[in-house]
């Protein structure tokens, strides 16, 4: 089984950013039902079918 983790912040523009850890993933977005979607799509564009995680976790650095 294969995790990938994210970090969820905001930034200054009040837009939703995630960034893997230990991956060059990175997206954007303005919701957090949006993100996670994004993310979703992220993860399949940036790995192979056989390598896709099973687990996406994210870490939310969201007030």
């Amino acid at each position: 089984m294969k995790e990938i983790i994210f970090t969820i912040k905001e930034n200054s523009n009040g837009e939703i950013e995630a960034q893997a850890l230990n991956y060059s993933i990175f997206t954007i977005a303005d919701s957090f039902e949006e993100i996670k979607e994004k993310i979703k799509d992220a993860v399949y564009c940036h790995f192979d079918k056989e390598q896709i995680p099973n687990i996406i976790n994210y870490q939310s650095k969201l007030r």
